[in-house]
């Protein structure tokens, strides 16, 4: 991977200028540090990380436990993953592809079980993974209930996007401008037609 490569000479680089680098720049760098190749400056990165106190951040925890969960290090990653401040869907789903990946089947499903009691949503790669663990366990029944809440939860999400929507068309400055609209339509003419009747009838009249 050129690419990751360049990307690892590039904070090497910036960090020998001087230059310190932030949370943000942390989580980028470590995700070209999964190639096997990588690894090694990863490992070097995270102590840069603890130095720095970027080890509990959201986004550079992980993409650090996502880093030692593809390097097949679940051990290290798994503390990690237990260390972060909060555990949302994204570091739960990067533990149970690292599970699933080593074959660690129901450790996966354990994990997702957590996720799901949690009422954490689950994204595509979540679903990807835990279905790999299923195939590993022959555990039929659970993949059909897993598709199961995969449906219900495609249909709440939609069915609380149509919510919104419909909440926005109802709302009060929505109203406003409808009512604007009505006032600033042309008005009709017939009340000046009839006062132009009666100014005829007046100037007939004896």
């Amino acid at each position: 991977m050129s690419h990751d490569r360049e990307a690892r000479d590039l904070f090497m680089r910036m960090f020998g200028t001087g230059i310190h680098p932030n949370e943000f720049t942390f989580a980028t760098v470590l995700t070209a540090c999964v190639a096997p190749f990588g690894f090694d400056h990863g490992r070097q990165i995270h102590s840069q990380v603890v130095e720095n106190g970027f080890n509990t951040h959201k986004f550079v925890g992980s993409s650090l436990l996502d880093m030692y969960a593809k390097a097949g290090r679940i051990h290290e990653a798994r503390k990690i993953f237990n260390s972060l401040p909060e555990q949302d869907v994204v570091s739960c789903t990067a533990i149970i592809a690292g599970y699933a990946q080593l074959g660690l089947d129901k450790e996966a499903l354990e994990m997702f079980q957590k996720l799901f009691n949690q009422g954490l949503k689950s994204n595509s790669v979540t679903y990807a993974s835990i279905l790999t663990a299923i195939a590993g366990l022959a555990n039929l029944d659970y993949g059909r209930q897993i598709t199961a809440n995969r449906r219900q939860s495609r249909t709440r999400s939609r069915r609380q996007s149509t919510t919104r929507q419909r909440a926005q068309r109802r709302s009060p400055s929505s109203e406003k401008e409808q009512g604007l609209r009505r006032l600033q339509r042309p008005g009709r003419q017939r009340p000046r037609r009839r006062q132009r009747g009666l100014q005829r009838r007046s100037s007939s009249s004896p």
